[in-house]
């Protein structure tokens, strides 16, 4: 999105952002289950959701801000996309039991 400069590019990123961003949460919520034992699976999901929630709506604006004040906002959307994009391959070491 941070790369876009037209209005089909900016259409075309928006709806690849939105069918990324449900994939995103679904591969967390696997990774979560298979990391912890099955009796405090339902505790780890609730406790890192709500971690994860505390940070995305608080923390990512706040970084997002700062960075925008000290660089520019498309820096900021570039960062946090790419962030977002190349922490989902973090799953790729989970192993499986």
């Amino acid at each position: 999105l941070a790369l876009s400069s037209n209005l089909p590019s900016i259409f075309f990123t928006l709806i690849l952002q939105a069918l990324q961003s449900h994939a995103f949460f679904q591969v967390a919520i696997i990774a979560i289950s298979r990391l912890t034992p099955i009796s405090k699976r339902s505790l780890s999901i609730g406790v890192i959701t709500a971690i994860g929630v505390i940070f995305g709506t608080g923390g990512g604006p706040f970084i997002l801000g700062m960075v925008a004040d000290h660089f520019s906002f498309k820096m900021g959307l570039l960062g946090l996309g790419v962030l977002t994009s190349f922490s989902s391959w973090l799953t790729v070491f989970i192993r499986e039991d």
